[in-house]
């Protein structure tokens, strides 16, 4: 510290091993990853004109704020919100300057549109949220499938809870014992520590290939499964898309998570193996019904694959008859793309991985009674017990995806969507196929390290009326009390202090002939 424009720095070395009593609260890896992008802040009031009221005081006790002190109002608020309350508010923020305008935005918006019993309203690209009096939080959950793979993905969760890196450990363990490569190895491969460009191309390579791919994104859905639930968050519904199909099984408890990543790493490496016949995938921006008419006008084996929503469809088969699909669906205009893949996936062109599938023991052989519904993209329909798991698995290879059918039946139950795992794949097919109307489907994670999303869900989930448990949010994280900064006294020099005289302290010089009384006798 310094005065007076004089600073001091000092540093000061233990001669002693360091005493226990200064062992930090948190590991200093936890604390590196403490500070985030973005902050959730929760409101609740009895009613319109209670919240405005708060709304006004948070502004003013935000006056002055830093940017380190967004965390600390976040907890506060958590630690004073009433839950009982029917009107119910929550922005995110990155700065304390967007916390202010976005709170007298909120204040302006109650003002002008309150919500009316039952309603929900959301403004600003999905940063403000009002509701009043809603009771519906009833969350489905949703796995996105191979391709969704990104490096870095999960980081957060990985730096910041010991219970992460521990599941990690015990998948390593896991799929050494099938024969398969520690998947460590490709989830812990952090952007910046790259070499140089061509290591980090061969990093995203390594992990696009399907037998590391597919355990990894299963993985990834796993930790945020534990995340979520962990903060109160658990689904009354789940679905997958292909390879997420198998994680929704165990979501809905069919198995556990170290049987869900040994079929993951058994399907990856089934589906990896060498096919006799050269395969491609395509992608065309058009209904599954135009796209089989364009396969129909192609000679050759060919397949629709995947039916993602009315703008997309995905074929699969011979590579010959898909790049001719690909020209007749160009020359009528229709968007095109040939996926980056190895196999013609969903296609009786990988019928030779079924066998590896049927014979495999990691899991039950027959379904048992799940606790939470779950609607199968391949059967597009809810499942139920006695279905034989092995067979179902292995068929699910080549058979077609229906996306829209599982988006359609699981939105009957639900009041909300979250994309569980890396990307946002679909999210955004799952809003197209909804034309953005209710039910929303939001990630949790669309790009890695990112926080925004999690808030997002969180906020959705809170405004809906859901109960969230708050100090799992902030778990290992630094926070400290939140003092407005008009209450806050901070360290000052004696010397900036404005000198305080008594008045009976200060001699007054007379000019009568008394002045001698102050030693100025005349001279002479």
């Amino acid at each position: 510290m310094g005065f007076g424009g004089i600073n001091s720095h000092v540093t000061i070395s233990s001669a002693d091993a360091p005493a226990a009593h200064f062992k930090p609260a948190l590991e200093e890896r936890s604390l590196l990853v403490s500070n985030q992008e973005t902050e959730l802040f929760v409101l609740g009031a009895s009613s319109v004109n209670a919240l405005i009221d708060l709304t006004q005081s948070l502004i003013l006790q935000s006056a002055g704020m830093s940017l380190a002190e967004l965390t600390d109002l976040a907890v506060h608020l958590t630690q004073n919100l009433n839950p009982f309350l029917p009107l119910r508010a929550a922005i995110i923020a990155s700065t304390p300057k967007e916390l202010i305008e976005r709170l007298q935005n909120l204040a302006l918006l109650l003002h002008q549109q309150p919500p009316s019993p039952e309603e929900i309203k959301a403004f600003g690209q999905q940063s403000i949220w009002i509701s009043n009096a809603v009771k519906r939080s009833r969350v489905g959950f949703v796995f996105p499938g191979q391709g969704s793979q990104k490096l870095n993905m999960g980081r957060m969760l990985i730096e910041r809870y010991p219970w992460a890196r521990d599941l990690i450990a015990k998948c390593d363990r896991t799929l050494q014992g099938v024969g398969a490569k520690p998947i460590s190895q490709a989830t812990e491969r952090y952007i910046e520590r790259a070499a140089d460009p061509a290591e980090l191309a061969q990093w995203r390579n390594d992990l696009a290939q399907t037998d590391i791919a597919q355990p990894a994104i299963c993985l990834n859905s796993v930790l945020w499964i534990h995340h979520l639930q962990r903060l109160g968050i658990h689904p009354v519904a789940v679905g997958g898309h292909s390879l997420g199909e198998l994680t929704a099984f165990h979501a809905a408890g069919a198995f556990d998570a170290e049987s869900l990543l040994r079929l993951a790493a058994i399907r990856g490496q089934a589906m990896s193996t060498p096919s006799k016949v050269v395969g491609a995938m395509a992608s065309l921006g058009c209904t599954a019904d135009v796209a089989q008419t364009l396969l129909n006008l192609a000679s050759g084996y060919g397949v629709v694959a995947n039916i993602n929503s009315p703008q997309q469809t995905v074929i699969s088969g011979d590579r010959s008859t898909i790049e001719s699909v690909v020209q007749l669906a160009t020359e009528r205009s229709i968007s095109t793309y040939l996926l980056p893949v190895s196999h013609a996936f969903h296609s009786q062109l990988v019928a030779s991985s079924t066998q590896q599938l049927i014979a495999t023991t990691v899991i039950p052989e027959t379904l048992k009674s799940l606790p939470i519904p779950l609607i199968s993209s391949v059967q597009a329909a809810q499942v139920y017990a006695g279905m034989n798991l092995r067979a179902h698995f292995a068929e699910q290879v080549t058979s077609q995806v229906d996306f829209i059918s599982l988006v359609e039946a699981i939105s009957l139950q639900c009041d909300f969507l979250v994309e569980v795992g890396p990307g946002q794949v679909l999210s955004g097919l799952t809003n197209v196929i909804s034309n953005n109307q209710l039910p929303l489907c939001l990630p949790v994670e669309s790009k890695p390290s990112g926080d925004r999303d999690l808030n997002q869900v969180l906020a959705n989930f809170f405004v809906h009326g859901g109960e969230i448990n708050w100090e799992v949010l902030y778990e290992n994280r630094l926070v400290r009390p939140f003092v407005p900064a008009s209450q806050r006294q901070f360290i000052e020099s004696p010397c900036e202090r404005p000198l305080q005289i008594p008045n009976n302290a200060i001699p007054v010089l007379e000019t009568n002939n008394n002045s001698h009384q102050f030693g100025l006798e005349k001279s002479g």
